[in-house]
């Protein structure tokens, strides 16, 4: 028995430190081999879920988490880690209706109310949803997570200025938390407060030169300066070529934002020789979504991808609608 005991603890110890080391394909296989001889184990199938996580297959990490929490339903982590993929896997509804069930055992967790105003916005809901990240920050204060989804909330409520409010509290306590300088600009441009946008941007790529959505927006916004078109070449063409996108979705902010700086070099001009060589060397390398593309991002994320949507860097939609989603689709080209 000590010597099966050890034999699993081993297996465990190699499948997370694949995880940790950047190969969750490896991981998944070992820990769904695993299984088959363990079968009772909850981390096992667990692990296979983040492994699926990882990868970006949020359908088979639902399948996976169930199993886990099937095996073990009194874990509050397994109980997060399949509510948290059922919502990011597009499936809102059973999300709140497993934490419903949840909910009636007794009262959620933070990390548990903070996945069902996820869902709840998803489904919506905007007020519960607040309501919910509201009792999350009175017992957790300092959580950013949900310090940005409670201005995710604000703004669909149109609430803009609250949200900026909420963003610039979370960037005085915490000025080099990147999520928060990033979420911060896209307020600010649906308030068209563009200086403070580009401000904002330009401290995030100075820090992460490729970061994908810095990038889309900050080649969205007018007015560039040469040094701004200068690091979006720079930081656009290295992430490209390296094929440094953590997914499919960062692979599309990267082409949106190749392509919204090729038609601003097409139409402006570059200022000069060397920017506009690179402008040109950018676009022959990117090429807006074709079939074959859009139809793996949907196979990979679970959803349909139209060529464009209304974003938070169109400025070809109504000032109404920046900053914010919207109904109304049209070509990115």
């Amino acid at each position: 028995m000590q010597r099966k005991a050890d034999q699993l603890r081993a297996e465990i110890a190699s499948i997370s430190e694949l995880l940790q080391t950047g190969r969750p394909d490896r991981a998944f296989k070992r820990a769904t081999k695993a299984a088959k001889k363990w079968p009772k184990v909850a981390a096992l199938p667990r692990l296979a879920g983040i492994s699926a996580v990882q990868q970006q297959k949020p359908k088979l990490a639902q399948t996976h988490f169930h199993q886990a929490w099937q095996l073990d339903p009194g874990n509050a982590e397994l109980i997060q880690n399949f509510a948290l993929s059922l919502v990011q896997g597009g499936d809102p509804a059973n999300a709140l209706t497993f934490l419903k069930k949840i909910a009636a055992r007794g009262p959620l967790s933070p990390a548990q109310q903070f996945i069902r105003a996820l869902a709840l916005l998803q489904e919506q809901e905007p007020e519960q949803a607040l309501a919910d990240v509201e009792q999350v920050l009175s017992r957790e204060p300092a959580n950013l997570n949900a310090q940005i989804l409670k201005a995710d909330i604000l703004d669909s409520m149109h609430q803009w200025q609250d949200a900026v409010d909420v963003l610039m509290a979370l960037v005085e306590n915490q000025p080099k938390y990147l999520p928060g300088l990033l979420r911060l600009a896209k307020s600010q441009l649906g308030l068209g407060q563009l200086d403070e946008v580009l401000k904002n941007v330009r401290v995030v790529l100075a820090q992460a030169p490729e970061h994908p959505e810095a990038l889309e927006l900050m080649a969205g916004m007018p007015n560039l300066s040469f040094d701004d078109i200068a690091m979006l070449q720079t930081g656009i063409s290295k992430s490209l070529e390296r094929g440094t996108a953590a997914n499919p979705e960062d692979e599309v902010k990267l082409r949106f934002a190749a392509a919204n700086l090729a038609r601003r070099q097409k139409k402006h001009g570059s200022g000069n020789a060397a920017s506009g060589r690179g402008s040109q060397a950018a676009a022959q390398r990117v090429r807006i979504l074709g079939r074959a593309q859009r139809e793996r991002l949907r196979q990979t994320t679970g959803r349909p991808f139209a060529r464009h949507e209304h974003r938070a860097v169109c400025y070809q939609c109504p000032a109404d609608f920046r900053g914010r989603p919207a109904p109304v689709r049209h070509d990115a080209g």
